[in-house]
């Protein structure tokens, strides 16, 4: 899940593996946001048991997502290309 960051310009990404938030990274504008996306998809790789008071929270966001929350499957490409997408609206701030 990505959200515009407090930082203008910068993506706050939730990496969601295994039922629970494995890692949440801030993604900076620019060639930096591939080492973010590179440490939060190794974290979500190695999650561990299901939590479901995370998943719990998880899935109020996914029923009634705010406007800016926009959704990745956890591949590198993919969400980067979600993060651009909030660029924009990171930097309206």
């Amino acid at each position: 899940m990505l959200v515009p960051g407090v930082d203008p310009g910068f993506v706050r990404a939730f990496f969601v593996a295994g039922g629970r938030v494995a890692a949440e990274r801030n993604l900076p504008p620019g060639g930096g946001a591939v080492l973010e996306v590179e440490a939060g998809l190794s974290a979500a790789r190695r999650a561990g048991e299901l939590d479901l008071d995370e998943l719990l929270l998880v899935d109020s966001f996914l029923r009634r997502p705010p406007p800016e929350l926009r959704i990745a499957p956890l591949q590198r490409e993919a969400i980067l290309r979600a993060a651009a997408l909030l660029y924009p609206l990171a930097s309206e701030s």
